[in-house]
């Protein structure tokens, strides 16, 4: 117990729900346990209303706006998720696989910051501004404007990866402290 009869689970609670929620209009990925990662098996969904929604033991998985160029339906598929915890807000991250592979074909990022990895050495870079995909001393801009280009191509993994910018924001994250402000993007990754 600590201070006040409280659990550490009540504290760890307590923290989640100060870490605060992404923007309204930024991709989310929701029912996300706090300090665990959530591994599904045999994954069968379909996309209503802009909405992915996974039924699991003890929750549901929740993924808003789903991506227009992403498939509205799924089956077999193997699901890996993880909710990161940081003082600006959380960071979620969600792979699919199809039954049977090893390597995912699509990995979502909702509210990630800058340095998350995204594929093999690739991992996110803020300069200037502007959001790269980098690795090692190779640098590509993802898009000035979230949904305005084309996806930036990357190898990585012996394939090859079409990296979209969903959405970007410089805002604090609502319901964390006022000092705690960090740039934080959404962007989805999809084997070709």
């Amino acid at each position: 117990m600590s201070p006040g009869g409280r659990t550490i689970t009540h504290w760890l609670f307590v923290l989640t729900a100060l870490a605060g929620t992404p923007l309204a209009n930024a991709l989310s990925i929701e029912g996300l346990p706090p300090l665990a990662p959530l591994t599904l098996r045999e994954v069968s969904a379909s996309v209503l209303q802009q909405k992915l929604e996974i039924a699991y033991p003890g929750g549901s998985l929740r993924i808003h706006p789903w991506p227009e160029f992403l498939p509205a339906q799924m089956t077999g598929q193997v699901l890996q998720a993880e909710r990161q915890l940081w003082p600006a807000g959380p960071s979620d991250q969600a792979s699919f696989a199809h039954a049977g592979e090893r390597l995912p074909w699509l990995i979502l990022g909702s509210q990630s910051r800058p340095t998350t990895r995204v594929i093999g050495n690739w991992h996110l870079q803020r300069s200037d501004g502007s959001w790269y995909l980098a690795n090692g001393m190779q640098q590509m801009l993802l898009a000035d404007k979230p949904g305005t280009s084309l996806p930036v191509r990357i190898s990585a993994c012996d394939t090859y990866w079409d990296v979209y910018l969903l959405d970007a924001n410089q805002q604090k994250t609502p319901g964390t402290a006022s000092i705690e402000r960090e740039p934080r993007i959404s962007w989805a990754a999809v084997r070709r």
